[in-house]
């Protein structure tokens, strides 16, 4: 708990935006908060803008100079959780900042969701427009690739090859996804693959790029504009030496907002 039993300043980041209450992140940045903040989770404000996809505050957010690759407890980065919610406009600002997805095994875990429900294949396909690379390995050589043309998933198949995965790389026991599709009786599906035409490399491909800026913001979260560089100096050292204005300020919100409890028992 922060002063005078009020949340600390990450839990009250969190909270405030989660709220989507655009003018008391904005008196808080103001008062001095630190907008890299983490709550007991390890969590920012930015991982709940970007896990709700409220565009404004992430932009407000980045403009005070919050950290795009911070992670949480449990590894994730503001990245990865717009990824997982499907949020891609939060994701491209994220990206335009800086921002990486942080996977820690980026082949086995694309593989898997290869390997998975169709809900997973959405996600893999996300993650890779994001700047995952669709060629990371597991531990076996494999790729999605493999994966995908074992089962016979012809449609993610497809989709991987459009977005430039190398379908002639060869796993540890040298097949390619191609080879695995033969191998698995997945006939429709090697044809269709030979009949495709020759994909543009991931590497030379512009799908994954971040893309170029352009202006985020939301009539209920408004950003707050870039600060002087002086200004910014003093941000970065009153977050630690004013943190009783932030009470101040978070008090006389939450006087102000209309209660949401029920009515005691008799009260017309």
């Amino acid at each position: 708990m922060g002063t005078a039993g009020l949340p600390d300043e990450g839990t009250l980041l969190c909270l405030t935006v989660i709220r989507e209450n655009g003018t008391l992140l904005a008196s808080l940045i103001s008062a001095g908060c630190n907008p890299s903040a983490a709550d007991h989770c390890g969590r920012t404000g930015l991982h709940e803008a970007a896990a709700g996809g409220h565009t404004g505050a992430l932009s407000s957010l980045l403009a005070a100079g919050a950290e795009p690759n911070v992670r949480d407890r449990f590894g994730a980065t503001p990245l990865l959780e717009a990824v997982r919610g499907r949020h891609d406009a939060a994701a491209d600002a994220l990206r335009r900042a800086g921002g990486e997805l942080g996977l820690r095994h980026p082949g086995c875990e694309l593989t898997r969701l290869a390997a998975g429900s169709p809900a997973d294949a959405a996600l893999l396909l996300r993650l890779v427009r994001h700047g995952a690379h669709p060629d990371a390995r597991n531990f076996d050589g494999r790729a999605a690739a493999h994966a995908a043309c074992a089962l016979g998933c012809a449609a993610l198949a497809v989709e991987l090859h459009a977005a430039g995965a190398d379908f002639e790389a060869k796993d540890r026991w040298g097949r390619t996804p191609v080879e695995e599709a033969e191998r698995a009786g997945h006939a429709g599906l090697v044809a269709a693959l030979r009949a495709l035409p020759p994909a543009v490399p991931w590497a030379q491909s512009q799908t994954h790029r971040a893309p170029p800026p352009a202006p985020l913001a939301t009539p209920e979260s408004p950003p707050i504009a870039a600060a002087a560089p002086a200004e910014v100096e003093e941000r970065e050292s009153s977050h630690l030496t004013r943190p009783h204005q932030q009470g101040s300020i978070v008090k006389e919100w939450f006087a102000s907002a209309p209660s949401t409890s029920p009515p005691p028992p008799g009260a017309p």
